[in-house]
């Protein structure tokens, strides 16, 4: 009996079926709304950047960047094999990750 049901109404919205032109209007709405930040979003926001700074400065940021710059300095002086340490690598990923969620997070 369900099947018989959906079948005639299946057939019914196929016969039926009309377009509505759009026109770009539905686009246009949307962009002409306000743009509204949660506050909740703001407070994540802001409790990530404060985790962040203060995992920095326990993790002894400042010396994993110096030190890194300081191998990559010295392997470029000394024309040897260029060899970045794992640290270089993990500080690099961690920054385009933060670059590709900022991008992420403003896109439109």
């Amino acid at each position: 009996m369900m099947e018989n049901d959906d079948k005639m109404i299946r057939d019914f919205f196929a016969s039926h079926k009309q377009k509505v032109v759009d026109d770009g209007f539905s686009a246009k709405v949307i962009k002409s709304l306000p743009y509204r930040v949660s506050p909740l979003l703001k407070i994540w926001g802001a409790l990530v950047l404060f985790t962040a700074i203060v995992l920095f400065f326990i993790f002894d940021g400042w010396l994993a960047i110096i030190q890194s710059l300081r191998n990559v300095y010295v392997a470029i002086i000394q024309k040897q094999d260029f060899f970045i340490d794992p640290t270089s690598i993990i500080i690099a990923v961690v920054v385009l990750c933060i670059i590709g969620l900022r991008n992420v997070w403003s896109w439109d």
